[in-house]
């Protein structure tokens, strides 16, 4: 199981023992879907999942698929977890700077693993 599918698996735990409905999506859908839909207090997020110890990257058709979202006034969160730091990354697709792979995330907020409750409160 790679990295990501590991915080995958615990945030979508996670996610649900805080009491929100969640639902994978990119593995059941087109490329450039985010991963998950989660709706919580009568509200629907959709967030893209990745596990990178640098500057993450959406791929060229993630980076559509947000922009084309943002487009409807909605917004794709992409949580970034850095496995030797424990920390939780938040990034927002408008603040993103083209690359050689694809687009480079900026850090929106930064939080420790264990203060998931504080992103959920902020997020939620």
């Amino acid at each position: 199981m790679t990295p990501e599918s590991k915080f995958k698996t615990w945030l979508v735990t996670k996610l649900r023992d805080y009491g929100a409905f969640v639902q994978t999506l990119e593995t059941t859908t087109g490329r450039g879907v985010p991963d998950l839909m989660l709706m919580y207090d009568f509200n629907t997020y959709l967030w893209e999942i990745k596990a990178c110890e640098g500057s993450c990257v959406l791929r060229p058709e993630q980076y559509a698929w947000h922009r084309r979202a943002l487009n409807q006034s909605i917004s794709v969160l992409t949580i970034q977890y850095n496995p030797k730091k424990v920390v939780i990354h938040t990034h927002n697709a408008l603040e993103a700077k083209p690359a050689s792979n694809g687009w480079k995330l900026q850090r929106d907020r930064s939080y420790m693993k264990f203060e998931i409750e504080a992103l959920f409160d902020f997020y939620l």
